[in-house]
């Protein structure tokens, strides 16, 4: 899954909303974090090991794969 426009480690605003695609079907997943960052984390290892809590997600992921599959920032919202 690649990364796309999320804010790194060290930027003050780490909350938001986001997008996950999968390029192959263009199928998206929208989500919010507080910490975009360990939420990335967390959806690259849930779909890795096949226990994603979203069965339509998982399905695309293990069709797929992880190169078919971007996660990207729509907006940034304060803590």
């Amino acid at each position: 899954m690649k990364k796309i426009k999320l804010p790194g480690s060290r930027f003050k605003v780490t909350s938001g909303i986001y997008l996950i695609t999968c390029l192959a079907t263009n199928d998206t997943y929208v989500g919010k974090s507080r910490n975009l960052n360990q939420r990335w984390c967390q959806h690259r290892k849930k779909l890795k090991d096949g226990c994603h809590e979203n069965p339509g997600l998982q399905a695309l992921y293990t069709q797929h794969g992880a190169k078919n599959f971007t996660m990207e920032l729509i907006e940034l919202v304060p803590n």
